[in-house]
């Protein structure tokens, strides 16, 4: 019953990371990868775990009211973790977008960048790990220029504007640094 309850413990506690993680997972960079391949590694080795435990309860007639209540309690935390990988609670964006750009590079890193009516920004990039960027932006004619709060992990600094082309088929943002003369495009997702 003792290591029932460890059992217990330790599927609250990973359950309470996965449903918090969009709280620390810009912070993990490049460790992310790592971290999900340990975390579904993890998972599995406790799954089973659960179905010896269960087991036990039904070849063995362990039926002791603690026992099958720590059960179904893990059994319902496990497949909620299975259908929602990536938790249940999820902080909601409240702030209105103004525009939206995205590309999909290599290897499915992505990057994803959203101006908001309040004139702030953020970036997220996703690839062997997670980094963003935050901060406000101005629009002149059809240049953006970003003033940085948060820089990107691994980075000294952020682009320090953007220039919207709208085309016939599609619209892109292109970030340029000061004295940059190709800069990174973004595809612009038309709502």
């Amino acid at each position: 019953m003792r290591k029932q309850k460890i059992l217990s413990i330790i599927i609250l506690i990973f359950f309470l990371i996965l449903n918090t993680s969009y709280l620390w997972e810009d912070n993990i960079g490049f460790y992310a990868l790592l971290w999900g391949v340990f975390l579904m590694i993890s998972f599995f080795i406790i799954g089973v775990i659960q179905l010896i435990n269960t087991g036990i309860i039904i070849f063995k007639k362990k039926f002791e009211i603690k026992r099958i209540l720590l059960n179904l309690f893990n059994i319902g935390l496990l497949t909620i973790l299975f259908f929602k990988p990536n938790g249940i609670i999820k902080p909601k964006e409240t702030r209105e977008i103004f525009l939206e750009a995205f590309a999909e590079g290599a290897v499915n890193c992505t990057t994803s960048l959203k101006l908001f009516k309040n004139n702030e920004f953020k970036e997220l990039n996703i690839c062997f790990g997670i980094t963003s960027a935050e901060g406000t932006y101005r629009i002149e004619n059809d240049t953006v220029y970003f003033d940085t709060k948060i820089i990107p992990k691994h980075s000294d600094r952020y682009f320090d504007f953007a220039v919207i082309k709208n085309g016939k088929k599609e619209s892109e943002i292109i970030r340029f640094y000061e004295k940059d003369t190709i800069g990174k495009r973004l595809k612009i997702k038309l709502k």
